[in-house]
């Protein structure tokens, strides 16, 4: 799944009392998670102030902007921490593709050049605020925090680290991914938007559903396909809205990578 294979994505197991650490000491022997951790509560509060300009238009916007370059942070250390050694091999440039973290690093870069689109960074906060749960859960079970500070941080997160409703996170964040190619689209017609976003973000997606760790882009791709097929079958659709629909995804599987058709059928 896209960035869940995070070190702070596996909570360690809880010690006892007295063989806790104190926060500071926690967080400098995890200073790589510390570090995300923060860039992750940056981009959640910045979403905020870009969604709800309590301190003007301007500001919004570099919030918007800050957002972005939290998130190609983010992916940029997260590729250091996996990748080998930078080499100009195929195999090298294979390796690099396929992580989620080059994804959204292409996907930030994309953004932050390109006009302020508020459906852009709800992967991104959703993301971090994942992430965050998960790592605040793992501080909380291995450091002497305060009973109040972790009962508050506990009832917190402990709805979003639920696997249930982190399977509807990801799922959500793969069906967002897939709107804002469409939205992109209609922003370029309506003149706010650019041409290059969606070519390049089509890229993006290509990848998203190639993904190793992240099955979800996949997965809504099916669904996707599925409901559509079923409204182009039913008899109250008319004959011309059958063939849009039905042309719509023999294009879309043109597009798509080789194993589109056999994946999103099954």
């Amino acid at each position: 799944m896209a960035d869940s294979s995070d070190s702070s994505q596996q909570p360690g197991s809880s010690q006892q009392p007295g063989n806790r650490r104190s926060v500071q000491d926690f967080l400098m022997a995890n200073k790589y998670d510390a570090i995300l951790l923060f860039i992750r509560i940056y981009i959640i509060f910045a979403t905020f102030l870009f969604i709800v300009p309590v301190f003007g238009a301007e500001y919004s916007l570099t919030c918007f902007k800050r957002v972005l370059l939290g998130s190609a942070c983010i992916s940029a250390l997260r590729l250091h921490s996996r990748l080998p050694g930078v080499t100009l091999s195929k195999e090298f440039v294979q390796i690099l593709v396929m992580e989620d973290a080059f994804h959204y690093l292409i996907y930030s870069v994309l953004f932050l050049f390109s006009r302020p689109q508020t459906m852009a960074l709800v992967p991104i906060m959703m993301f971090a605020l994942l992430h965050s749960a998960t790592f605040l859960q793992k501080l909380i079970s291995n450091t002497e925090c305060p009973a109040i500070v972790a009962n508050s941080i506990l009832q917190l997160t402990s709805k979003i680290t639920e696997r249930s409703i982190q399977t509807s996170i990801l799922a959500f964040i793969a069906s967002t991914e897939i709107m804002i190619f469409f939205v992109s689209i209609v922003l370029l017609f309506v003149g706010r938007g650019s041409l290059l976003v969606p070519f390049f973000y089509y890229r993006f997606l290509q990848l998203r559903y190639m993904s190793r760790r992240n099955p979800y882009s996949r997965l809504v791709f099916g669904q996707l396909r599925m409901k559509v097929e079923q409204v182009a079958h039913m008899q109250s659709c008319p004959g011309i809205g059958k063939k849009a629909l039905l042309l719509m995804i023999t294009l879309a599987s043109k597009l798509s990578p080789a194993s589109f058709g056999a994946a999103t059928a099954s």
